[in-house]
């Protein structure tokens, strides 16, 4: 009997592995061109959600030649070359950049209108932007 249930355990636990959804649509840095409008942060242990100030407009921008530039009231605050690509191990699609030591930046969703990364830390905070016209 005992044989039977941990047959079944690791049976179960095998299988809801080999189940993992796996249509990740892979993101072209293209999709990803344009500037984008950070409109709230969401996440951490607590749950926090962050809104900027009022007054305050930080700005994504990715450029068709992959730089990745981060700016607070037109100071950019960061700027890096990167490439994009699907982990195989987790099969998410990941920002990489090239020459700083900041770690991969995970892309949630993608449309035409909005962008929303994931930092990919343990606390989990998600960072949900629109797309400037």
């Amino acid at each position: 009997m005992k044989k039977t249930i941990i047959s079944l355990i690791v049976g179960i636990f095998f299988f809801s592995f080999a189940c993992k959804d796996s249509s990740t649509q892979p993101t072209n840095e293209s999709d990803l061109v344009g500037t984008w409008l950070l409109k709230q942060q969401t996440g951490g242990f607590a749950g926090q959600t962050y809104y900027p100030p009022e007054g305050t407009t930080f700005l994504l921008q990715v450029t068709d030649d992959n730089r990745f530039v981060e700016s607070r009231n037109d100071t950019v605050t960061f700027s890096d070359r990167f490439i994009v690509h699907i982990d195989s191990v987790e099969n998410v699609q990941l920002i990489d950049f090239i020459d700083s030591k900041r770690t991969s930046v995970f892309v949630q969703k993608v449309t035409s209108d909005s962008l929303t990364l994931w930092d990919g830390m343990m606390d989990g905070f998600f960072s949900f932007y629109i797309r400037e016209k």
